[in-house]
């Protein structure tokens, strides 16, 4: 499996993990700023990179908090995991102010452009994503 389709599993793993209550007014428990799809997209994004699942989970909606943790727990998977850079970051929210839409480009080695569903949960943008979307 590519670095990009492994971290892409990951990342859709982490959109259903569940979300801790917003301690920081609009930040995460790391500080980043999750008031903003990009932000918390960034965030995820940076600790996946790092394979700081804890603080992964604290950006992903509350079903990914479980795959999360199988993935921490499967030490040849988390192994895989490798840094992703984030070159071009662009998020559209819907009519509502309650779902976006981001287009990742050049993340991994493929240098390809992805869509990430980021949405707003109990005030903190998040990211949204199932299996089927890893596929």
């Amino acid at each position: 499996m590519n670095t990009f389709k492994l971290f892409f599993v990951l990342f859709v793993f982490t959109g259903l993990v569940a979300c801790q209550g917003d301690k920081n007014g609009g930040g995460s428990e790391s500080g980043v700023d999750t008031s903003t799809p990009e932000g918390s997209l960034r965030g995820f994004i940076e600790a996946i990179s790092k394979k700081d699942f804890k603080t992964a989970k604290e950006f992903a909606m509350p079903a990914t908090q479980n795959v999360l943790t199988m993935i921490e727990l499967d030490e040849a998977v988390a192994a895989k995991v490798k840094p992703i850079g984030i070159k071009e970051l662009k998020c559209e929210q819907d009519e509502a102010g309650q779902e976006a839409t981001c287009q990742l480009c050049c993340a991994g080695e493929a240098n390809e452009t992805k869509s990430i569903k980021v949405m707003k949960h109990k005030g903190k943008w998040l990211v949204k994503t199932t299996k089927e979307e890893m596929k």
